[in-house]
């Protein structure tokens, strides 16, 4: 289904023949194996878009898979990812509301966290930064530029804990 283009969730934004998520070759992270590599949890029920991300993500970075908002807090939890990607839509728990408990609770509070849904409307997009998101991508999405923004994200996390460690060291 990556080809696929009557897939709704993805924009065409392939740069290369057969790489559906156009050339980040430059990840410092790409050269990292095993269990050193950074992780991300994608919280998402619709399978196919599970699957897409995972394939997109996965040969940089460990995944994790939940397919609803509560089960996705408690592998936050349980894994304490470096990033999170979620829907809002879902059911058990949506992702408004796996957001809130993850700010709510300290120990995975620190947790990037992108949003990736349906929803676009302003008021939408504002609720989600005032719960504590560190971006709001809507789909369909460009695979390229979640892409980016997962490596920003974590390259600022990285900064901002170095400086702390300086800060504490010093």
């Amino acid at each position: 289904f990556i080809g696929d283009e009557r897939a709704e969730f993805i924009l065409n934004d392939t740069k290369e023949p057969g790489n559906p998520a156009g050339s980040l070759n430059n990840e410092e992270n790409e050269e990292e194996n095993g269990n050193d590599r950074l992780s991300i949890l994608i919280v998402e029920d619709n399978k196919e878009l599970s699957s897409f991300l995972k394939s997109v993500l996965g040969h940089t970075y460990s995944v994790i898979e939940a397919p609803d908002g509560l089960q996705g807090f408690h592998a936050a939890i349980e894994n304490i990812p470096d990033i999170i990607i979620t829907d809002i839509m879902m059911p058990v728990m949506d992702g408004m509301e796996m957001v809130r408990k993850i700010k709510a609770d300290k120990n995975i509070c620190h947790i990037p966290i992108i949003v990736l849904t349906a929803k676009a409307s302003l008021d939408d997009r504002i609720a989600g930064i005032e719960t504590g998101i560190d971006d709001y991508l809507t789909k369909p999405f460009s695979a390229t530029y979640l892409k980016a923004r997962v490596v920003a994200l974590l390259e600022q996390r990285r900064l901002l804990q170095e400086r702390y460690v300086l800060l504490l060291s010093g």
